[in-house]
């Protein structure tokens, strides 16, 4: 090859690259803002500590405990006790 055939190869190259990366930045720019625009935040209340340290309206809590494994190889499973309270 000829050094004139690789400076053409070489500036063709670094063409296709650029034009590569702005069609690149377009595409990323366009996802993100499709993704922005269709994200609407929720308003939130504002919380007082009064809020944030009294009791809560309601509540469920679950407890696992007491796993029992039984059966051998393939054939094991785990049993546990589940305990749960709501105030509802």
């Amino acid at each position: 090859m000829t050094i004139t055939k690789i400076m053409m190869l070489t500036m063709m190259l670094v063409i296709f690259v650029k034009v590569l990366l702005l069609n690149f930045r377009y595409v990323i720019t366009s996802c993100v803002g499709v993704k922005m625009a269709q994200t609407a935040r929720i308003t939130a209340k504002k919380q007082t500590l009064e809020d944030a340290y009294s009791p809560p309206a309601n509540f469920l809590e679950i407890d696992v405990t007491d796993p029992q494994t039984h059966g051998v190889a393939k054939k094991r499973y785990t049993d546990y006790e589940v305990r749960i309270r709501v105030n509802i």
